[in-house]
């Protein structure tokens, strides 16, 4: 017994004497850090283990650990890359994430459901869905439905702004409605929510150009990186509409609709511009529908398309069955999420930069493209390169297998998987034949599998493999990830959605790329053409 209660007493001394030293760090790691960083510091240094905590101040000062500069908020502008020698980018990564995850959800649970619109920064007042957008504004403030959009100028702000217009009239006449009766009639709406509150609502990002916070958003957060701002715009919403746009916008669609056919995302999902909208979604409808099979004609026709704004409405605000704020409860979304961002470091310390192939999801074994995926990757094993998949579908299983033949070692062979149905948190994997990760949730996802990518090759793509593509493009076209190779398998496929995208993006009537945008691509037909594109083979 006496032995026991040394025991106990020596376990209480190292306890207290933990907890003093995990205060001492805390409070020097505050002194150096800004606010909206502190905050993510002290909530994970609470609730976590201590090794997990000591990790989390490690990376909390590996922003700090620059020549005189102090980390970036998560509300203020981020530095651009170049501008400062980080020590450690990748505990730089993992801070800047779990502040952008824990700034939106923090956000969003107080706020009433609200319907997200997409669309061009680009767009000028003077453009015809500029003036559709502000009659749809109008008509949510009759509805007294907010919207919510990425804050920055053109449809991000035309939107609002013919909303708060009209609810300022509406105010005048003493007739203001507000959202409370109709957000009970649907699931999902946080706790802590305001039921009443009729503000507009916007999540803006940083970038080199373009995207100056709007002055018709009342409700006002600035995230610092493009994934969990992507999840504030669509979650706690009540649908979500897509104007006109560029890359960024296409990357929003693309995500919301892959979402939608897997079942992530049960709010509808429209877009407006019918003669915008129409070469990209006949070209997709062919070479993805009918020629390949690739997406399902069901899956085809979960976006609703109009230019009439109160049919759009009609359809958003009446779809059944009843859409859901949040998908799932919010306090559990933000712990998966933030256990998967620690996979996601560690799996980005672990995992050898690697040529990251995409889609190719349902490809016939006689396909053409997936002799050049085949050839491609057993030439990049051979060179003693790495070859990373994302999914376990036709393109995936052709590049992997086709590495391993080629001799790939099993930190060469890496598979990041995503596990629709799963409800815990992913986990790294490793086996004598493969490296790689199991993740639940979309966004660590698509992190892990294509931000440590050497090179991406995209294979013909069903509504996952578009969705990733598009990921990349939008990121590296705006200097959130480093110019890599996008090399583009089968021009029979890829080639007239790049011309859809350069008859609307780079129209006589508007601009909403840069024309040297387009360049960010490389199609190809043959294994020796993708070699020649494989411009950085290690």
């Amino acid at each position: 017994m006496h032995v026991k209660a040394s025991t106990s007493h020596l376990r209480e001394a190292s306890s207290t004497k933990t907890q003093a030293h995990k205060a001492e760090q805390t409070q020097q790691t505050e002194q150096a850090l800004p606010t909206s960083t502190v905050s993510v510091v002290k909530d994970v240094v609470a609730h976590e283990p201590v090794e997990q905590a000591t990790q989390q101040l490690k990376d909390a000062r590996a922003l700090t650990n620059v020549t005189g500069t102090p980390a970036p908020s998560s509300t203020k502008s981020v530095a651009q890359p170049g501008s400062i020698a980080l020590r450690d980018p990748i505990a730089t990564h993992r801070v800047q994430l779990r502040a952008d995850l824990k700034l939106a959800m923090d956000t969003l649970v107080g706020l009433p459901p609200a319907l997200t619109f997409f669309g061009g920064a680009r767009i000028k007042p003077e453009d015809p869905y500029y003036k559709i957008s502000q009659d749809i504004g109008r008509l949510l403030a009759e509805k007294g439905v907010p919207p919510r959009t990425g804050a920055g100028p053109g449809i991000m702000q035309s939107v609002p702004e013919g909303y708060v217009n009209r609810r300022t009239q509406l105010e005048a006449l003493g007739t203001t409605t507000g959202p409370s009766s109709q957000l009970r009639q649907i699931g999902g709406v946080a706790d802590g929510a305001s039921l009443d509150d009729v503000r507009t609502q916007g999540f803006n990002i940083k970038l080199p150009h373009e995207q100056k916070l709007n002055p018709v958003i009342e409700v006002a957060q600035e995230i610092q990186l493009f994934p969990f701002r992507k999840l504030a715009l669509y979650e706690n919403a009540r649908g979500v509409v897509t104007f006109p746009g560029g890359f960024g916008t296409i990357d929003e669609l693309f995500e919301i609709w892959n979402l939608a056919a897997t079942g992530k995302l049960t709010d509808p999902i429209a877009a407006v511009g019918v003669e915008f909208w129409r070469p990209t979604l006949e070209a997709l409808h062919k070479v993805a529908v009918t020629d390949r099979s690739l997406i399902s004609a069901d899956d085809a026709a979960r976006l609703f398309v109009s230019d009439d704004a109160h049919a759009l409405l009609d359809h958003m605000l009446t779809s059944e069955p009843n859409p859901k704020g949040f998908e799932s409860d919010p306090t559990k979304l933000s712990r998966t999420l933030l256990k998967e961002v620690d996979v996601v470091t560690k799996g980005l310390r672990a995992l050898a930069p690697a040529v990251a192939f995409i889609g190719g999801e349902t490809l016939k074994d006689d396909d053409p493209a997936l002799a050049v995926a085949k050839g491609l990757a057993g030439h990049i094993a051979s060179q003693g390169a790495a070859v990373r998949v994302g999914d376990e579908g036709a393109g995936a299983s052709a590049a992997l297998n086709a590495a391993k033949a080629a001799g790939a070692t099993a930190k060469n062979a890496q598979a990041v998987l995503w596990d629709k149905g799963g409800t815990e948190p992913g986990t790294l994997t490793s086996s004598s034949t493969q490296t790689g990760a199991v993740l639940t949730e979309r966004i660590p996802h698509k992190e892990l599998f294509l931000r440590s990518a050497e090179a991406y090759v995209c294979l013909p793509s069903g509504l996952q493999g578009l969705d990733e593509f598009a990921t990349v493009l939008c990121q590296i076209q705006n200097d959130k990830l480093p110019k890599r190779p996008i090399i583009l398998v089968g021009g029979d496929y890829w080639q007239p959605i790049l011309d859809a995208w350069q008859k609307t993006m780079l129209s006589e009537d508007r601009q909403l790329i840069s024309p040297e945008d387009m360049n960010l691509v490389t199609v190809v037909n043959t294994v020796d053409e993708a070699k020649a594109a494989l411009t950085n083979l290690r």
